[in-house]
């Protein structure tokens, strides 16, 4: 899936699978647009910089079904960039690695727990919106 996130949206991973968007909607009733992204993952976009950061920081500690919920915010996007979300990464996967898959990236970041291991997750970063379509072709 090409998941861009922007200043105006965040990414909910570790939802349960059977959860709707209208559940997502209701957990996050600002959001203008919320889209399912793949089982446990749905995008919510806002209208403003501010109400994302204001629903962001809502959601950190929810959980949907006893699952906490974990919300993905690109601190640093901005009109120069795209950040696109990776998940269902082997948990050894390494920068190197991601960035031979994703040569036009700019930036990478493997999501880590508090443990320090990999969440199997990252964030790729480009510079257009075109270089990030054409790499997740």
């Amino acid at each position: 899936n090409y998941n861009p996130i922007t200043d105006l949206t965040f990414l909910i991973a570790n939802a349960p699978f059977e959860a709707s968007v209208e559940e997502v909607k209701k957990e996050f009733p600002t959001a203008t647009k919320v889209e399912l992204t793949r089982k446990g993952c749905f995008m919510c976009t806002f209208v403003s910089i501010d109400a994302r950061n204001k629903a962001a920081a809502a959601g950190r500690g929810k959980s949907m079904a006893g699952r906490a919920l974990r919300i993905v915010v690109d601190q640093k996007a901005n009109n120069d960039g795209v950040a696109v979300f990776l998940s269902n990464m082997p948990y050894h996967a390494t920068t190197e690695e991601i960035r031979s898959m994703f040569p036009k990236s700019v930036r990478i970041h493997i999501q880590k727990g508090e443990n320090g291991r990999s969440k199997g997750t990252a964030i790729v970063y480009f510079n257009t919106k075109e270089d990030a379509e054409a790499a997740v072709k």
